[in-house]
């Protein structure tokens, strides 16, 4: 699942989001029953709430059509 979520970020974002050398750090919740649907979700995340440099990408993959989360976690540099 993991790779299916950086396949669909780097699909909207570019592929130098996910070009290496990077820090992907993902947290694992609840199983995703197979087959099943899930939604994306990702947006940037910055350091503070003023016009800081980008810390990185945050990215959240839930059962599409509730609130069951199965992996979030941050792309860094």
């Amino acid at each position: 699942m993991l790779s299916v979520c950086l396949a669909e970020i780097e699909k909207h974002k570019g592929v130098g989001v996910i070009t290496a050398p990077i820090n992907v750090t993902a947290q694992f919740g609840e199983p995703l029953l197979v087959p099943g649907r899930v939604a994306i979700k990702f947006w940037e995340k910055t350091k503070n709430l003023s016009q800081s440099p980008i810390q990185g990408l945050s990215f959240h993959v839930q059962q599409h059509g509730s609130n069951i989360s199965h992996m979030m976690g941050l792309i860094s540099r």
